[in-house]
């Protein structure tokens, strides 16, 4: 085998362990994000039930028209969507957790 050859063959071997490491990272990187979504459909349906029960206990409000529960509805999903990119309810490391090990 010449010089040229062995080189092509220590970078196939050199390579191959170096995407498969690039794959498992970008497998853990939309696990992660998936977890966080999740928490944050998890987070949205706890606001909005607590807002329900809010509301509930103040009273009905038969004012409110569909741009305004629109615009209630929108809320929610920004806060729900706040809460799990930057407070997080710690959720989402517990299911990133549990399905690497699964993984």
């Amino acid at each position: 085998m010449n010089e040229l050859g062995q080189i092509n063959g220590w970078l196939k071997t050199t390579s191959e362990p170096i995407q498969k490491f690039r794959e498992i990272e970008e497998k853990d990187k939309q696990l992660r994000q998936a977890s966080k979504e999740f928490e944050g459909i998890f987070a949205r349906m706890m606001i909005k039930e607590g807002f329900k029960s809010a509301e509930k206990l103040g009273g009905d409000d038969e004012d409110e028209d569909q741009g305004s529960e629109q615009y209630t509805e929108m809320a929610y999903d920004h806060l729900a969507t706040h809460i799990a990119q930057n407070v997080g309810l710690g959720l989402s490391e517990v299911i990133y957790q549990n399905l690497r090990q699964k993984g």
